[in-house]
């Protein structure tokens, strides 16, 4: 679930090809400068276009004025730039993950990621939730996701009852992982219907919100009542 940590400025190597992005995401800043020192930077505009519709604005560029061969990610916005180093862990933590899901030369493929979410403010959740959904149609891709977002699995959901770019019940699957009665884990498996309808789900599972809601009612009862 931890991704590379970037540094403020990398060289490439000489290798211009690479398969994946990498377990950490060691690939990903390489992937950007080949894409920006290509006539067709195609994935940097795409990762770029992404940052500045779901980070607030932050478009994400690549760099490389300030100290040829070395090349820094940058993240602009209102004509100031900052190096993703010096922003919120969360903004470095999505990049492999948001360059992976813009790669669209991997048909077939399958991409398997830990807690997406993690150093994420809950509204990207499901930003990155959708991004994973149109890469999967669009770029006939299998995402298999360990989360424990909430937000990922409403905007998954909605995106079924949407079905604005033909994301439907059949190309989802929900595993629940639990203890077994006597020993190890097993799944079971939940499915979402047209309508955005669970075919099953455990108690006490992501309520913890409405608890609170609950807790905080009642103590505002007593205040009242004394």
């Amino acid at each position: 679930p931890f991704r590379i940590l970037p540094e403020r400025y990398f060289y490439l190597t000489g290798q211009t090809q690479f398969r994946d992005t990498g377990v950490k995401g060691e690939n990903a800043y390489a992937m950007l400068g080949i894409s920006k020192l290509k006539k067709d930077d195609e994935l940097c505009k795409d990762v770029g276009k992404w940052y500045q519709e779901n980070f607030g604005g932050w478009e994400l560029k690549v760099d490389d004025r300030e100290k040829k061969p070395l090349i820094q990610i940058l993240l602009s916005k209102n004509d100031n730039d900052v190096n993703i180093v010096d922003v919120g862990q969360g903004m470095n933590q999505a990049l492999p993950l948001v360059v992976r899901a813009n790669i669209k030369d991997r048909p077939d493929s399958m991409i398997i990621l830990e807690q997406p979410e993690l150093h994420l403010h809950p509204a990207a959740h499901g930003d990155l939730a959708e991004l994973f959904a149109k890469s999967a149609k669009q770029n006939s891709q299998t995402f298999i996701i360990e989360t424990h977002s909430e937000n990922m699995l409403l905007r998954l959901r909605k995106l079924v009852v949407e079905n604005n770019f033909g994301f439907t019940k059949d190309d989802i699957v929900i595993y629940w992982i639990e203890e077994a009665e006597f020993k190890g884990q097993e799944l079971m498996e939940i499915t979402i219907d047209q309508d955005g309808i669970l075919s099953d789900w455990r108690d006490g599972v992501f309520d913890e919100g409405l608890k609170e809601i609950l807790e905080m009612q009642k103590a505002l009862n007593k205040k009242e009542q004394k």
